[in-house]
């Protein structure tokens, strides 16, 4: 499995123009599990997938509107032809997928995430969405490691520690998981 984010460019220029999709819940038979990873530019694919098929170019759409207006999507999409909002596909289960548009942001956490793979330390990404009223929603992303947890706050850490401790100490390298965390400040967040 090819990691979908040291495939993004160093270029800020280049960066800017893309966005990044991501599997972030799945339920029946679907195309792609969570956390799967595609990126988009305003041609099209870059790299990646969210399953292909007409799944992945409803999320092309999608990607390419929000390269435009810089607003993240987080959407359900149900995979069945028999259900009037379906999306014309066969698998007949749900998918969540995150679109974000303003990868640029987290160039220090990118970065931050290629030396660590370069080094061979393994680490964990972290995005926090939360919704944020009238504006849609906020991604905020941090990476940490085994010993360097600098970059979470500390109202972020007592909360992700246990995980983090069961994700770095396990054997599934590319383990995905969907956390709920509790309401601050009347934002519902979730943790990916």
């Amino acid at each position: 499995m090819k990691n979908i984010y040291l495939q993004i460019p160093f270029s800020t220029s280049v960066v800017s123009g893309l966005a990044l999709a991501t599997v972030t819940h799945t339920e029946g038979s679907t195309p792609q599990k969570a956390g799967s990873s595609a990126l988009f530019s305003k041609q099209g694919l870059v790299a990646g997938t969210i399953g292909g098929g007409v799944l992945e170019g409803r999320i092309q759409t999608i990607a390419i509107g929000s390269i435009d207006t810089k607003e993240p999507v987080h959407k359900v999409f149900r995979l069945d032809t028999n259900l009037p909002e379906g999306e014309d596909a066969l698998c007949g289960g749900r998918i969540t997928v995150l679109v974000d548009p303003e990868i640029e942001k987290y160039r220090h956490v990118i970065d931050s995430l290629r030396k660590s793979s370069e080094a061979r330390v393994p680490g964990i990404l972290i995005t926090l969405v939360t919704a944020a009223g009238d504006k849609g929603m906020e991604i905020i992303r941090y990476w940490t490691t085994e010993n360097d947890r600098s970059l979470i706050p500390e109202e972020l850490k007592a909360l992700v520690e246990p995980e983090i401790n069961r994700l770095i100490s396990g054997n599934d390298y590319y383990a995905f998981r969907e956390l709920k965390m509790p309401e601050a400040r009347n934002k519902p967040s979730q943790l990916l």
